[in-house]
């Protein structure tokens, strides 16, 4: 069975080390994964889509460090 995990805003801070407010601004800007929203007030994102996205940076830093 393929199962989705979902983390809250404060479990996204904590894995990418970047507050609230930023990664509001990076999705205004497409640059970060979007919420999904699990009702009026609950916006939830992807375990898999957030670990991509730290991938990606990681990545890219890497890259510009060689």
């Amino acid at each position: 069975m393929n199962e989705e995990c979902f983390l809250k805003i404060g479990d996204v801070t904590k894995m990418t080390t970047l507050s609230a407010t930023e990664i509001r601004r990076r999705i205004a800007k497409s640059s970060f994964p979007k919420p999904y929203a699990l009702g009026a007030c609950r916006k939830v994102w992807s375990l898999k889509e957030v670990q991509s996205w730290i991938f990606d940076v990681m990545s890219k830093k890497a890259a510009n460090d060689n």
